[in-house]
């Protein structure tokens, strides 16, 4: 059937949030409503391998579900030319009480094969499946690789026109998924059409040539599947860095005070000494710290880590590990804190560098600042580092000021 199509022109499908919904008046009418899709438009013809991507209740399976004719639209057109076969779930049409054999000859008789060809299209696709022995024996000793094998051989041998996937295309183990792949394109070599739902983009890169993004019941983007996808991965990042960011930022106003030691002021700094927004791969960046003595105390150690967005400890310097003594300080000093990251060669991404201190096993003090790296030079693999900066980091100096007599004791512990 060479003019099979899917058209779609604003589709929409509401839910009430619950029976009540239904008995109130019209003048209260939407209240409640919740729209699943709305608006959705778009056309596929002929030979197209088409994918659809969302997040989670963006309205992918409602729209699968009305395309197959399981549910209907509130309000929209629908045109369908051609037979809808739907895989929304492998093995729920299998009994198990059958054989492989047979539940394979079932699906052969409700799909309308001609009766003199049905013997030689099981053979078929018991050739396809390949579980030698196990095809006539009950399906309930089966696992669910061999279940899901057979179910997915049935769909694809009864021909279908219109071949709609909710998550289950290329099950089975590495050959049967070739196999599998192999048997997809030559339905869509043949004038079939697929549409498929899936979570993976590489899944959907592998078997589609077009993607649909759905958001909020509506279209986002519609085009090539490597674009789109592509697109929505940087979109679903973006959001990720951003809930991220929140929580990191949220941390730097946080600090834990005993009225020992009050860390005044922290920064990260570029090569050129400002305060950057971003700072360059491969430059050097500092982090200088201010700190004052509340009161005396005489067994503080200071702590330096680094993290990722995504939580990986980068580098962790510790002042009694790098001296080999703990700090002491007076009610009244200030402390100055230099941290050197040399040739920082961290991909781009939002990080967090945090200082605590501790008056023995006490926490006295935390506080952290964020800074983000701009990799313009290679290609980025998240925000995961290239190196892990365990012994480059180098505690530069340490100063003690005296607020009485503005005198200043430089301790040198590089």
């Amino acid at each position: 059937m060479c003019g099979m199509h899917i058209k779609c022109n604003k589709l929409s499908k509401r839910y009430l949030s619950s029976p009540m919904a239904y008995l109130k008046t019209v003048a209260k009418k939407g209240e409640e409503d919740f729209w699943a899709l709305k608006d959705i438009s778009f056309q596929i013809h002929h030979g197209e391998r088409v994918g659809i991507i969302g997040r989670n209740g963006a309205g992918k399976s409602t729209l699968l579900n009305i395309l197959s004719g399981y549910s209907a639209q509130t309000s929209g057109e629908l045109d369908i030319v051609g037979k809808v076969t739907p895989v929304m779930e492998i093995g729920s049409s299998i009994n198990a009480e059958a054989t492989g054999r047979e539940n394979i000859r079932d699906a052969a008789r409700l799909s309308g094969i001609q009766a003199d060809k049905i013997e030689e299209k099981v053979q078929e696709v018991v050739d396809f499946v390949a579980l030698g022995e196990y095809i006539d024996q009950p399906m309930k000793i089966y696992s669910s690789g061999m279940i899901a094998k057979v179910s997915f051989g049935c769909i694809l041998f009864t021909e279908p026109e219109i071949l709609v996937i909710d998550e289950v295309l290329g099950v089975g183990d590495m050959e049967f998924k070739a196999k599998s792949e192999e048997k997809t394109k030559e339905l869509c070599q043949k004038g079939k059409i697929l549409l498929m739902v899936s979570h993976s983009m590489s899944t959907i890169r592998k078997y589609t040539d077009r993607c649909i993004w759905i958001d909020k019941g509506r279209v986002v983007m519609d085009g090539p599947s490597a674009e789109v996808t592509a697109a929505f991965e940087l979109a679903v990042k973006a959001e990720q860095e951003q809930h991220m960011l929140a929580q990191m930022e949220e941390e730097t106003r946080n600090s834990v005070v005993d009225g020992a030691v009050c860390i005044c002021d922290m920064q990260v700094l570029g090569a050129d000494g400002g305060n950057s927004a971003a700072i360059t791969i491969h430059s050097d960046v500092r982090v200088v710290a201010a700190l004052r003595g509340e009161r005396q105390a005489e067994n503080l150690n200071l702590t330096v880590e680094c993290y990722s967005m995504r939580g990986y400890l980068l580098f962790r310097q510790s002042y009694i590990e790098k001296v080999g003594k703990a700090l002491s300080v007076a009610k009244g000093q200030t402390l100055r804190l230099t941290l050197n990251i040399p040739d920082c060669n961290f991909n781009t991404g939002w990080y967090q560098v945090m200082l605590s201190v501790r008056d023995g096993n006490a926490l006295t003090a935390r506080r952290t600042v964020l800074f983000r790296m701009v990799n313009d030079k290679y290609y980025n693999y998240l925000d995961s580092p290239q190196v892990y900066y365990r012994n480059r980091i180098k505690l530069l100096k340490l100063h003690k000021e005296e607020v009485t007599n503005e005198s200043t004791e430089k301790q040198d512990t590089n």
